[in-house]
């Protein structure tokens, strides 16, 4: 009789031993596929930012932003790479650092802040005006007035146009490439 009971015990210790395995995979496999999805739909986020200095709402999404975010970080990225001082040239250009691609950061910084400098020992200050700005693709185009300053005298003062190329990685804006180029404002109203 013992015996009996024993293995009956056995049979449900056993169907139960079972049962906790098949659940304990079950729930396993449950896990994997809601990381997977979690994981999914972090690419799919959209966070809509509306910081303090901006009258616009815009959007940031996996690797592709909205026209307003762009165009803001276009601004910004002009604003301090153009505009300094003497006493603020080193800052801006290292903020300006925090925005270019990791891959372009070493050749660029030597290259800024031996510009940084240059600028401090001969006390140029720089002010950027941007007339218009254009945004096709990963490219932003944007035209204004640059007046430099030697001391307290104005320098020169010349319309410029300054192309970046540019590419949202996992929602943050890096720069890859910065360029500078002459501008013909006469060009514009004589095709006009």
């Amino acid at each position: 009789m013992k015996m009996q009971k024993f293995l009956s015990d056995f049979k449900n210790t056993k169907a139960s031993n079972n049962f906790l395995r098949f659940l304990i995979l079950v729930l396993v496999m449950v896990i994997a596929v809601e990381g997977a999805v979690m994981l999914n739909l972090m690419d799919k986020q959209r966070v809509i930012v509306v910081p303090i200095n901006v009258d616009r709402k815009f959007s940031i999404t996996g690797d592709s932003a909205s026209p307003e975010y762009v165009e803001m970080m276009v601004r910004q990225i002009v604003y301090l790479k153009e505009n300094f001082t003497p006493e603020t040239v080193k800052e801006n250009f290292k903020a300006f650092l925090s925005l270019i691609s990791p891959r372009y950061y070493n050749q660029v910084e030597e290259k800024l802040m031996n510009t940084a400098n240059e600028l401090i020992k001969y006390q140029i200050s720089q002010v950027f005006f941007p007339k218009e700005v254009f945004v096709k693709g990963n490219t932003a185009t944007v035209t204004g007035i640059k007046k430099i300053y030697a001391g307290e005298h104005l320098a020169e003062q010349k319309p410029v146009k300054i192309s970046i190329r540019f590419k949202i990685n996992q929602g943050k804006f890096e720069v890859l490439k910065y360029e500078e180029m002459a501008y013909n404002t006469n060009r514009s109203s004589n095709n006009g």
